[in-house]
């Protein structure tokens, strides 16, 4: 019996060092890809806040862009009253000048 009971104490000695090493083993493995998991988590993160920063700094440009498109159009149409006015003005001027042309030629 004395040896039975040390040959079983020896096989539950080594079943017991094989699940340890088994669970050992396993623990590694799932600490890895826990590794694994932070570098790409911090990685995607970074692209992450790299891509927000670009999508502001887009859409403070398109907001720029849109109040400068409306600062030009108002421009435009003030110019465009202006022009409107001085041919006018400059048909106006032409007009006086024709009449007193015929007013001359008349007087002769």
């Amino acid at each position: 019996m004395d040896a039975a009971t040390t040959s079983a104490a020896a096989n539950q000695s080594k079943r017991e060092f094989l699940i340890k090493q088994h669970y050992e083993t396993k623990l590694q493995s799932v600490t890895e890809q826990l590794q694994l998991s932070d570098g790409r988590y911090t990685r995607l993160h970074k692209e992450f806040e790299l891509l927000k920063e670009l999508l502001m700094e887009t859409i403070q440009d398109k907001d720029k862009v849109a109040r400068e498109s409306e600062q030009l159009k108002t421009r435009n149409s003030q110019l465009q009253e202006e022009l409107a006015a001085a041919k006018e003005d400059t048909r106006a001027q032409v007009e006086m000048m024709t009449n007193y042309m015929k007013s001359l030629d008349q007087g002769r």
